[in-house]
């Protein structure tokens, strides 16, 4: 009888411990738990099988180096910012042309948008739901949607042409759908080779990197973390063997680094709509960051400004 109910009391101690952990102030932390625990004790194979990826493979013959000034763009100030979605998104909405005006008017000069192409081909600044949902989405589609938000619709040819009047503006690409199609509509667009330098892609996988670099068309690149199920390490020595001298990390990842980060590399995290948040990035050793508000004009104190 005793055996029983000590039995019975630790069953119900255990079914506590367990609700709690699933209580929603509880799941980041035991997530975050599982994620550590994964990389410590299988190197993060767990994450990968979850999300179907597999480590980079050793294919550095078939990428193409790159050209002595593909990173130029990382000297243009000590700490980055890069204009989230076209900029300040309250003005115009995000990933629209008034959007990107009022960001260059309020400093910013290196800007990130959001790419998709629609069901009939048509390469748009759009972030979308899901992939598949955007997949489907018709240019009328974009255009209602647009219209309905209020907001003026932007297409790819509008930021090339941007570009063209602002030769010391970069843009960060983040395709949303059909990666491959996508930069080979890009390229189409753009036409001009030294235009393409002023064009920073983002990739997901560095399986992407070939495909990237032929010609030796674009920017330096960017990996970002947010798709991967890569662990921190591995992003970084990936980067290294790759010569992928910019990485971008959650703000979950890179509040949760352990150690310093490469001098080799540098370091972004978004997006940061908040000063001291962005404080606390350089602090930390981070070059920069993804933002809409942000900036040496908003917050000079942060930039060494008066």
């Amino acid at each position: 009888m005793r055996l029983y109910f000590v039995s019975t009391l630790i069953i119900v101690q255990f079914a506590i411990i367990i609700l709690g952990l699933l209580q929603p102030e509880n799941r980041a932390t035991v997530k975050q738990f599982l994620l550590r625990s994964d990389a410590v004790l299988f190197n993060g194979a767990l994450r990968r099988w979850r999300h179907h990826q597999q480590m980079p493979r050793n294919n550095m013959a078939s990428i193409t180096a790159h050209a002595a000034n593909d990173y130029s763009w990382l000297d243009a100030e000590p700490f980055l910012v890069i204009g989230h979605g076209l900029g300040p998104k309250l003005y115009g909405g995000e990933n629209t042309l008034k959007t990107l005006e009022k960001g260059w008017e309020r400093g910013f000069r290196i800007f990130e948008v959001d790419l998709s192409v629609t069901s009939d081909n048509h390469l748009v600044c759009y972030h979308g739901g899901e992939e598949r949902e955007i997949d489907k989405t018709s240019y009328a589609d974009y255009l209602k949607r647009m219209k309905a938000e209020g907001h003026q619709p932007c297409r790819f040819s509008d930021i090339v042409g941007y570009a063209r009047q602002h030769p010391e503006t970069r843009f960060v690409l983040d395709v949303k759908n059909r990666f491959y199609d996508a930069y080979a509509m890009a390229r189409h667009e753009i036409g001009d080779p030294s235009l393409g330098k002023s064009f920073i892609p983002q990739v997901y996988d560095f399986e992407q990197l070939p495909d990237i670099r032929k010609g030796n068309f674009f920017a330096g690149e960017i990996f970002t973390s947010y798709r991967s199920a890569l662990t921190n390490r591995q992003i970084f020595d990936a980067a290294k063997t790759y010569d992928v001298r910019a990485v971008t990390l959650t703000t979950q990842r890179f509040f949760n680094h352990e150690g310093k980060f490469s001098e080799k590399i540098s370091v972004f995290t978004h997006p940061i709509n908040d000063p001291f948040i962005a404080k606390k990035v350089q602090e930390q050793g981070g070059r920069g960051i993804y933002t809409s508000y942000v900036n040496q004009f908003s917050v000079p104190e942060l930039f060494g400004h008066d």
